[in-house]
């Protein structure tokens, strides 16, 4: 078993599961409506699985889809960071307030200190599950790239160009592509390249007899980005 940092002991001293196991709660409670139809296991499996942007990632093994989720965490914590900051100021900055808003805010900022704790335990964790799967998802992106680079080379006459919604253009290699691809971009671009494949021998043969005659193909490889294959033909 994994040796738990200082830190981690720190935030579970201080109560930091059962404030999890109390947010959870929460949660569920307002899920209920959802699971009235359900069984009891199946309630279960359904609370223990649900995905959600503030605590919990859900059912997956995939590092892309965990690093997306440990984004998510550091904009939740910088909302709670603000929360403290406003609760803080109304409880001991704001003068005249009453009692009761005195306590109400001071109570927020405790709670909002202890969602930072829970963000920041979250991601300690997350760190660990990525550090375990990461040389297994390194195994799998080489198989993927070898791929690439194989279909790439059938094809090694195209110029290939990154197109933004401004419709201005950047030539590209695949190996500068795919340096920082997710396994799931990968895919995305093994799938184009075998369909590639595919299109640019049809191609020959209606084109045999066409001189300067260009050949484009394009894919959305990104929001507002496209991937564009370009071929110049001559006899």
């Amino acid at each position: 078993m994994k040796k738990k940092s200082f830190e981690v002991k720190i935030y579970e001293l201080i109560g930091i599961k059962y404030f999890r196991k109390l947010a959870f709660g929460l949660r569920n409670l307002f899920l209920f409506p959802m699971t009235l139809k359900m069984s009891k296991q199946e309630r279960k499996h359904f609370y223990k699985n649900a995905y959600s942007v503030n605590y919990n990632i859900g059912k997956t093994t995939s590092i892309d889809k965990i690093k997306g989720f440990k984004k998510w965490l550091y904009i939740n914590t910088s909302i709670h960071i603000f929360g403290v900051i406003v609760c803080f100021k109304s409880a001991f900055i704001t003068p005249d307030i009453s009692l009761y808003s005195k306590i109400i805010n001071i109570s927020l900022t405790c709670v909002n200190l202890y969602c930072i704790m829970l963000q920041r335990y979250n991601v300690i964790r997350i760190n660990d599950t990525i550090k375990r799967l990461k040389p297994h998802y390194e195994k799998r992106k080489e198989k993927i790239i070898e791929e690439i680079k194989k279909e790439d080379t059938l094809l090694k006459d195209y110029t290939y160009k990154i197109v933004d919604k401004k419709k201005n253009e950047e030539v590209i290699t695949f190996d500068t592509l795919i340096e920082n691809a997710t396994i799931g971009d990968l895919k995305e671009y093994r799938n184009y390249l075998k369909y590639l494949k595919i299109l640019d021998m049809e191609v020959k043969e209606k084109s045999s007899n066409m001189d300067n005659n260009i050949t484009t193909f394009s894919i959305e490889i990104a929001k507002n980005k496209v991937l564009k294959a370009e071929l110049k033909r001559g006899k």
